[in-house]
């Protein structure tokens, strides 16, 4: 790569391309001969969205046992350094990245917008040890912030990543300055939680553990705001949990609907069990004595068991009906689907499969 044909524009391209491609190895022999490739914020977007260069096996083992990062970190710490060795006004364009440009009614361009910010690229997809590698070395990252005015914790939280958030927990006194900080829209932290999750967050889980995995952010980002701040309303009027319940209407419906259904199927079982159970127990096996109306083999050994087992098919079958009316019953607030709800769907079910047994 040193003939005449050779510029400064198409080895960086070539660059790129092996960044692209997952060949670090041969990313990191070009670097090491052409140092003037590591300043590349192209790169460095390539490598905010490639959360799997960070998270491979290989990356586990060898952090966990040597401690020594694999060819992706060792290329990021290396760009990295090279970038950060310019003007804070050239760092804050790499990391800004191009303008998104808009056409106007009257055929003129304007660019208001940077969708294409490294921090944000890694924060959505949760590439954590990404972020972790870039703020080690500029601590500042931790405020800057996107068009809307959100930090890289706002976004993290609004794509439900739990690595990026915990490390909210890391930066001491000034994690309340950043859960209580405003967006465009007067959103604080607790408010992005609040709104329904990205629809890719919600295939992770299904069923009423899309709600259940949703109030457990909630509850979670509530205790990290304080409490001067937990009933803070945004330009809309909308405190917290009033968009909260708004955003997960919807999904407190479905999983409501869900939840009768399987309580409905389920009480047909406990029914049919309770009613063979009890009527095994007024039809012993052997009959009764016509003397005295004692079962007859009541002093057999087979026959206690028997007895003991209905009793006890009876007992749970008939409490599982309870059960599943009281879920019948239920109000299906919100708050419902953290504890209560998931605890009756649980009691119930093993009620029923010990009376089947």
């Amino acid at each position: 790569m040193t003939g005449d044909l050779w510029t400064d524009e198409n080895r960086g391209s070539v660059f790129q391309k092996c960044v692209e491609a997952d060949m670090y190895d041969f990313a990191l022999k070009l670097v090491a001969d052409r140092p003037e490739l590591a300043v590349n914020g192209s790169v460095l977007r390539v490598l905010a969205r490639n959360l799997y260069a960070f998270i491979t096996p290989r990356s586990f083992i060898v952090r966990a046992i040597v401690k020594e990062p694999n060819d992706a970190v060792r290329l990021l710490r290396i760009i990295w350094k090279n970038i950060l060795k310019l003007p804070k006004a050239t760092i804050d364009d790499i990391l800004r990245g191009p303008a998104d440009v808009f056409i106007q009614e009257d055929g003129k361009q304007k660019a208001t917008q940077y969708s294409s910010q490294v921090l944000f690229i890694a924060a959505e997809i949760g590439n954590t040890e990404f972020l972790v590698e870039l703020i080690r070395e500029y601590p500042d990252l931790l405020w800057v912030t996107n068009d809307n005015n959100q930090t890289i914790f706002h976004v993290a939280v609004s794509h439900r990543r739990a690595d990026i958030y915990n490390l909210l927990h890391e930066i001491g006194s000034m994690k309340d300055t950043i859960t209580t900080m405003k967006d465009e829209e007067g959103n604080i932290l607790l408010h992005l939680v609040g709104k329904n999750a990205k629809i890719n967050r919600l295939h992770a889980v299904s069923g009423i553990q899309q709600m259940h995995h949703e109030l457990l952010w909630f509850k979670e980002i509530r205790s990290a705001t304080p409490y001067s701040y937990r009933e803070w309303k945004n330009n809309h009027g909308q405190s917290p949990g009033e968009l909260f319940k708004e955003e997960h209407k919807d999904m407190i419906s479905v999983n409501e609907k869900l939840i009768k259904d399987t309580a409905n199927q389920c009480m047909v079982a406990a029914a049919l069990i309770a009613s063979i159970a009890f009527a095994a127990a007024i039809t012993v096996p052997g009959g009764y004595n016509q003397n005295n109306g004692i079962p007859m083999f009541v002093h057999n050994g087979y026959f206690t068991v028997f007895a003991i087992s209905d009793a006890i098919s009876l007992i749970f079958s008939s409490t599982s009906i309870f059960i599943f009316l009281s879920i019948f019953l239920s109000p299906y607030a919100a708050a419902d689907f953290l504890e209560l709800l998931p605890k009756k769907l649980i009691l119930l079910l093993n009620h029923s499969n010990v009376g089947l047994f």
